[in-house]
C-alpha cells in the first residue's frame, strides 16, 4: 500500500511514520503549507503534481482539511482524516459530504454530529500512541519526583475572557450557567441552557464573521467559548486544591501563575520530554476539555502508555474501554479529587499495579498499527 501522508508538524506525525513502517506501508510525506482551509490554488497544484506521479492508495492525516476532500473527490481517491481535535470547525464544512472523505473520530457525539451534518462515512476510532517508542520509559525504574502533575493549558485566555466588555446582566447571567456546568461532572447541560434568546443577545455584542462554506451556527460558537472558560475555571480549581494539599507541579505553556500554589515548569515537548514527566510522577492529572463530551482524551493515552498513573475526571468512553481502580483511577468530585490523591500517594504498590495495568491495556489495544488495521478494515467495509 502506498499512502499519501499530509503532515502539519502535528505531534503525532513521527508516531504515525513509524506505523506506516511497521505494517509495512510505503509513505510519501508532503508538508508544504496551504493559505486557506477550502482553496489555494498553489497547494492544489502541488498535490494533483504529487498524485500524478504516484499511485498511491489512499491520502491520510490527522484532523480534517476540506481542500484535501476537493482534491480526493477528483481523483477518486480515498481520504482518510483521523480527528483528535475537539472542538474541530472544519468538521463543519460543506465539504463533509464528500464520497471520497472516510471521519476517524474519537468522540462518539462527535460522529453523531458530523453525521447530521451529512458526512457519509463515519466510523468512531479512539486514538493511539506509539507504545514501541513509549515503552523504554514504562519499563525503566525511576524515582517519582513529581508527587502531582498537571501537563497542559490553563485555557486563560480563551474567548470568554476576552469578551470583557460583555455588559453585567449578560456576563452574570453566563456565570450563572458555567457555574451550573461546574456543579455537573459526568455529562453537560450548556448547550440546554445555552438558549435561541441568549444567543441573539451574546450576537449584538460578539459579531460573528459569515461562512458560506461551514455550517456551524452561532450557538456551536459560543457554546465552544463556554465550554473552553468551564475548562479554564476546573482545572485552575482543582490544581489549586491539588497544590494546597501536597507538592503539585504544572507543565505548561500557559501563566502559570493562575493555579495557585503549583510549582511551573513551563512548555515540554510532546515526544522527547513528556513521557519522562508522566513516567516520573506519582500521580498524573488528567482534567478533560469540556468540549469532549464523550472521548478518552489523547492525554489519558500519553499518560497510560508512557507508564504512568492516571488520576481522571470520568469519561463515558474512558471507563468503557478501562477499569477504573483496576488501570486507572476516576473522581467525581473536588472532595473525592483530595481523598485519591491523598490514598494513592501513600499507596505506591497499588498504584505500580494500575499504572502498569493502564500501560499494557493501552498497548495490547490502542497502538498505532492495531487501530490503522480497524481504520482499513471499515473503509473496506464502507466501499464494498
Amino acid at each position: 500500500m502506498h499512502i499519501l501522508y499530509y503532515n502539519w508538524s502535528e505531534n503525532s506525525s513521527d508516531d504515525m511514520k513509524d506505523c506506516f513502517a511497521q505494517m509495512g506501508f510505503f509513505c510519501t510525506s508532503l508538508s508544504c503549507p496551504f493559505h486557506d482551509y477550502d482553496s489555494d490554488a498553489g497547494f492544489e497544484q502541488i498535490l494533483q503534481k504529487t498524485i500524478e506521479e504516484h499511485n498511491f492508495d489512499l491520502i491520510f492525516t490527522f484532523n480534517y482539511f476540506p481542500i484535501l476532500s476537493k482534491i480526493a473527490d477528483h481523483y477518486c481517491l480515498p481520504y482518510v482524516c483521523w480527528v483528535y481535535d475537539c472542538p474541530h470547525f472544519t468538521l463543519y464544512s460543506r465539504r463533509v459530504s464528500s464520497p471520497s472523505t472516510f471521519f476517524f473520530l474519537f468522540d462518539r457525539e462527535m460522529c453523531q454530529t458530523l453525521s447530521s451534518l451529512g458526512a457519509l462515512h463515519v466510523t468512531h476510532m479512539p486514538l493511539a500512541v506509539n507504545t514501541a517508542r513509549l515503552s523504554k520509559y514504562a519499563a525503566s525504574t525511576c524515582n517519582k519526583m513529581y508527587p502531582v502533575s498537571f501537563v497542559g493549558s490553563l485555557y486563560e485566555t480563551n474567548m470568554y475572557r476576552r469578551v470583557s466588555y460583555l455588559p453585567d446582566d449578560l456576563r452574570g447571567y453566563l456565570d450563572g450557567i458555567i457555574n451550573a456546568q461546574q456543579q455537573i461532572k459526568t455529562g453537560t447541560v450548556l448547550g440546554e441552557l445555552l438558549t435561541e434568546s441568549l444567543v441573539e443577545k451574546l450576537l449584538q455584542w460578539i459579531q460573528l464573521d459569515e461562512q458560506s462554506l461551514y455550517l456551524y451556527s452561532a450557538h456551536d460558537i459560543y457554546l465552544s467559548m463556554l465550554e473552553a472558560e468551564v475548562t479554564c475555571r476546573e482545572r485552575i480549581k482543582l490544581l489549586t486544591l491539588a497544590a494546597g494539599f501536597c507538592e503539585t507541579h504544572l507543565f505548561t505553556a500557559s501563566d502559570s501563575s493562575f493555579a495557585s500554589g503549583c510549582i511551573p515548569h513551563g512548555f515540554i515537548s510532546y515526544k522527547e520530554e513528556m513521557p519522562i514527566v508522566f513516567h516520573n510522577s506519582a500521580i498524573n492529572l488528567n482534567i478533560s476539555l469540556r468540549s469532549i463530551h464523550s472521548g478518552v482524551p489523547l492525554r489519558c493515552m500519553d499518560i497510560m502508555g508512557a507508564g504512568g498513573f492516571l488520576l481522571s475526571n470520568c469519561q463515558p468512553e474512558l471507563t468503557e474501554y478501562f477499569q477504573p481502580g483496576e488501570d486507572f483511577v476516576t473522581f467525581f468530585s473536588e472532595e473525592d479529587f483530595l481523598e485519591k490523591i491523598a490514598y494513592y500517594s501513600e499507596h505506591e504498590k497499588e498504584r505500580a499495579e494500575i499504572a502498569q495495568n493502564g500501560y499494557q491495556k493501552v498497548k495490547d489495544n490502542f497502538n498505532y498499527p492495531a487501530l490503522f488495521q480497524k481504520i482499513l478494515a471499515a473503509i473496506t467495509s464502507n466501499v464494498s
